[in-house]
């Protein structure tokens, strides 16, 4: 289905009537009076001569109501309006389904009525290319993206919260003349701007695959230009904790698992403190202690020290620690104490048992508590661009992050 320069539905497979008709007419430049005074049946064979280029009312009007109807939209979104005014005057809507190689016109149907099925298409040309081949294609975006990021200060702290893709679809076309291009790239703007573009003519697109444990996963298109960050699912909604855990979590949309979990993720001997978004069905990405302190020092804020001072830490936590054990011990009770948390027991004894706790214990809570402090001591309008920081950083959104699909 195309779109004509009157906004009418035509069903023409190509984008101008050159080989159908004769006469090189662009669909989305003609009106449909003028398309339909061509006649385009001929070049099949005698039998078809004198055939017009079909509306799709007049297809649909055509077939039998039984039978099932694929529509495969050859246009960007600009059709969906219409194409939906079509489907919803049609005798049996329930039999048609929408096909499409473009993630946007998919994602903008089920946006405006859930009820239409709808496939997405995809390609693969075989190609008869070595691993090799293919790492060298993927380790030149890869180049571009390191020296573009050293040019913005190493504002990323590793390439998955730019682009976390997993696979990246291309076109031949685009391996074989465009991806060099990509080394043009001198700034993060630059380069996000050149695969905006890449993928706006479906050459080339990053995909981030997720683990999906229930449900049923969806193609989100991330970052895209001009669509806008829904910052008003993402606010403080709460921080929590018990004592008993080495977690803490801060609450960041309405549902039963929108968490940003804090915790040292590396057990007794590395010692990692970061956090990561909590989702309904997968993890939905991390940010490390370090781009934390990052976010905390460009809102004006104290910084916690987790990579600045993580020696330190390590040293002030460990229970083995004649110089620090005991006076850590009694810092982390008097925390517990002024944050009542639950589990915890106002009793001075407790104070020996923090002392045998385990490394990453007594490392994961005293920075929790850290934390803690400083999110009590913002503002509700400082706790929530923390929060937007934090989870936009985390789940590869953030102002400098790249185009990308993900299947979540």
């Amino acid at each position: 289905m195309r779109l004509t320069a009157d906004n009418r539905i035509v069903c023409h497979h190509d984008k101008d009537t050159s080989r159908t008709t004769g006469q090189p007419k662009l669909i989305s430049e003609t009106t449909l009076q003028d398309l339909k005074s061509l006649e385009c049946g001929s070049w099949l064979g005698k039998q078809w001569s004198n055939e017009r280029i079909p509306e799709l009312w007049e297809v649909i009007e055509l077939l039998p109501i039984h039978m099932e109807l694929f529509i495969e939209v050859k246009t960007r979104k600009e059709i969906v309006e219409q194409l939906l005014e079509e489907i919803q005057k049609a005798k049996n809507p329930e039999k048609i389904t929408v096909i499409s190689f473009y993630p946007e016109v998919i994602e903008t149907i089920k946006e405006n009525s859930k009820d239409i099925k709808c496939n997405l298409l995809v390609a693969f040309e075989y190609r008869d290319i070595s691993t090799n081949e293919i790492i060298k294609q993927v380790k030149k975006i890869e180049a571009a993206w390191k020296k573009c990021n050293i040019a913005n200060n190493r504002y990323f702290s590793d390439i998955n919260k730019w682009n976390p893709a997993d696979i990246w679809l291309m076109t031949n076309e685009f391996v074989a003349n465009q991806l060099s291009t990509l080394e043009e790239a001198t700034t993060l703007e630059t380069l996000n701007a050149k695969l905006q573009k890449y993928y706006d003519s479906g050459d080339c697109i990053g995909v981030s695959l997720k683990q999906i444990t229930q449900g049923t996963g969806n193609w989100d298109l991330i970052n895209n230009q001009g669509s806008l960050k829904d910052i008003d699912k993402v606010q403080f909604r709460g921080i929590h904790g018990t004592y008993d855990s080495i977690d803490f979590y801060i609450k960041w949309g309405v549902g039963g698992k929108d968490d940003i979990q804090f915790r040292n993720t590396a057990g007794d001997k590395k010692l990692q403190w970061q956090g990561e978004i909590k989702g309904v069905s997968a993890a939905q990405g991390k940010v490390g202690g370090g781009i934390l302190d990052g976010i905390l020092d460009k809102l004006g804020h104290t910084m916690i020290g987790v990579k600045n001072q993580h020696q330190r830490l390590k040293n002030a936590t460990n229970p083995n620690s004649r110089q620090h054990a005991q006076g850590m011990s009694k810092t982390i009770y008097d925390k517990a104490k002024v944050h009542k948390l639950s589990g915890f027991k106002d009793d001075v004894n407790l104070i020996s048992e923090i002392a045998n706790e385990s490394h990453s214990w007594r490392y994961s809570n005293y920075i929790n508590y850290k934390l803690l402090d400083l999110v009590k001591s913002m503002s509700e309008e400082q706790k929530h661009k923390f929060v937007q920081a934090v989870y936009f950083y985390a789940a590869s959104q953030s102002d400098l992050s790249s185009i990308h699909a993900k299947i979540k």
